[in-house]
């Protein structure tokens, strides 16, 4: 071998390279309508475990690639609002470069996502 430290440095680019995966899609709302603020975090979105996010577009489309040792650590939520009310773990059964997500959308009004009746709030 002429060059030792290039060839060592393919091999450990090739070797890192085949441990990701490509994750594409959309997400739909229960409707199937697209969910353009929906939010993919690599570790639970609500606290300090979450290290990465992907946001979706306009169309709800995403695309990105994620390391195999996080495929069990991938949850989707709503990012117009609390994601404790919306968030949602994506299964590694789940994951491709075909993905269909449904995703509720966040209730708007008050910090905690629960919508209050006005004729219960006069009680």
């Amino acid at each position: 071998m002429r060059y030792p430290a290039m060839w060592l440095f393919m091999i450990t680019v090739a070797l890192g390279a085949s441990g990701c995966t490509q994750v594409a899609g959309e997400v739909v709302d229960p409707r199937g309508r697209p969910h353009s603020s929906a939010v993919f975090s690599i570790g639970h979105p609500d606290g300090l475990g979450a290290f990465a996010r992907h946001k979706v577009d306009a169309h709800g489309r995403f695309k990105f690639t994620l390391m195999g040792s996080d495929e069990s650590y991938l949850y989707v939520y709503d990012g117009s609002g609390d994601p404790i009310m919306t968030t949602r773990r994506v299964d590694r059964s789940e994951i491709s470069q075909s993905m269909r997500i449904i995703l509720p959308v966040a209730v708007k009004g008050n910090d905690t996502g629960i919508r209050y009746d006005s004729k219960m709030m006069e009680r």
